[in-house]
């Protein structure tokens, strides 16, 4: 399942909201991830220089440097970066901790 989450000014504030929620195909490469996404984006007339930032789990089909979803975005949208996502970032690292670290002490 392909999930989207946009965050996008609105008011004086930020909101984040559900932009899609669509099956994949059997094979999950960086080019079908793309074609699902690009696809959407001209059946909604969304504007693919409006995306200013990918975060993703770090699979290879994200982040592969020729094939990867990300670069084929960046391809489209000239202006967008990409970034790791914090969760991913955190459940890392907490992997490399020593066990005494990890522990939360009680009452």
């Amino acid at each position: 399942m392909l999930m989207e989450i946009v965050r996008y000014p609105y008011l004086d504030s930020f909101h984040e909201d559900l932009l899609l929620c669509m099956p994949l195909p059997t094979t999950t490469t960086g080019t079908e991830i793309f074609k699902l996404l690009d696809e959407f984006f001209a059946e909604n007339s969304i504007l693919r220089d409006n995306c200013i930032d990918v975060c993703t789990d770090g699979a290879k089909a994200m982040t592969g440097k020729t094939s990867g979803a990300i670069a084929k975005i960046k391809e489209k949208a000239k202006g967008c970066s990409s970034s790791h996502c914090i969760l991913h970032l955190y459940s890392l690292a907490v992997k490399k901790m020593p066990p005494f670290i990890k522990e939360v002490p009680t009452g």
